[in-house]
């Protein structure tokens, strides 16, 4: 909101001022979209735990980048879409952690939260000739994500339905001087249908997931699909899965729609994302991550290739 505020000119401003403040909001922009597309996996797929069982996992996670991809789906050069910005680059540092907890035998309690180090550097052509370099940063929890796991199926198929709640944790939304914002400020709510099948014997399973994001404030819901196919065996994981969204609306096609300066709808996107990670067993608890996440189309969304390496754990009380 804050972004879309700053697109009113205010009678006594300087062509400079107005400049700065339609800059500002781009960068802003930038970042936000980053925030709500570069979250790494740490999903156990359909299944549920068992009563008093767990599955914790924390990880690492970097991504840096040059490059987005605009309203039409091309790859561009960061902030290219601002004519008075240049050199733009992207970096999301952060640590992650991810809990799943058998409250019953059939209903699972899921949580994440997200710490993150952003920081947003970017070349302004002033109007006067000269050049502004700024290197801005932003530290802190991000966005609260809790939901609830309840299993409909076990066998043949799993079969669950899960609801998440995503909130704000207090951050600003609107830092200032362009510096990337923790997250939208906004409460969004998902409802998603998960299926998962074991190949056994053979060491193989798949998994894969539909629902219907509920957007807050400002923004268009979105749908998301994710499919997953994966190696398993007590010591080693291999895996592959897609993971795909889609706004509902058909505004971030339109010239002016997405992050553009014009219209800064912040976060109207579509994007689609490869996922190939590996897991190590550690010992009976313990186990070893590597997660790489590529994002291979989209429109209105960051570019770039993020990498994530965790620790989980999983056992029972």
């Amino acid at each position: 909101m804050g972004a879309r505020a700053a697109r009113r000119v205010v009678p006594g401003r300087s062509m400079e001022e107005r400049m700065r403040i339609r800059t500002s909001a781009a960068a802003g922009a930038i970042a936000l979209i980053a925030l709500s597309l570069h979250a790494a996996p740490a999903r156990a797929g359909a299944w549920t735990q068992p009563k008093d069982g767990y599955y914790f996992k924390l990880y690492g996670s970097y991504l840096a980048t040059t490059t987005e991809f605009d309203v039409d789906g091309n790859e561009t050069a960061l902030f290219s879409r601002s004519e008075n910005l240049t050199d733009g680059r992207f970096i999301d540092t952060g640590v992650s952690a991810y809990l799943e907890y058998g409250l019953f035998s059939r209903l699972t309690l899921v949580g994440t939260l997200p710490v993150k180090f952003l920081r947003s550097k970017r070349t302004e052509e002033l109007i006067d000739g000269g050049t502004k370099k700024f290197n801005e940063t932003t530290v802190g929890p991000a966005d609260l994500t809790v939901g609830i796991r309840y299993a409909h199926l076990v066998r043949p198929l799993a079969v669950s339905v899960q609801g998440n709640i995503k909130v704000p944790t207090g951050y600003d939304t609107t830092p200032g001087n362009g510096a990337p914002p923790l997250g939208d400020g906004e409460v969004d709510a998902d409802l998603r249908l998960m299926a998962g099948k074991s190949l056994y014997p053979l060491p193989f399973y798949i998994t894969g997931s539909w629902g219907f994001r509920r957007r807050g404030g400002i923004y268009n819901d979105e749908f998301f699909y994710e499919a997953e196919f994966g190696f398993s065996t007590p010591e080693w994981l291999a895996k592959v899965a897609l993971d795909v969204v889609q706004n509902r609306s058909n505004r971030i096609n339109e010239t002016t729609g997405g992050s553009g300066i014009d219209d800064p709808l912040v976060g109207e996107q579509d994007f689609t994302k490869l996922i190939i990670g590996v897991e190590r067993a550690l010992d009976a608890t313990a186990k070893f991550t590597v997660d790489v996440i590529s994002v291979i189309d989209g429109k209105n969304t960051i570019a770039g290739t993020q990498l994530a390496v965790g620790i989980s754990y999983s056992g029972r009380e």
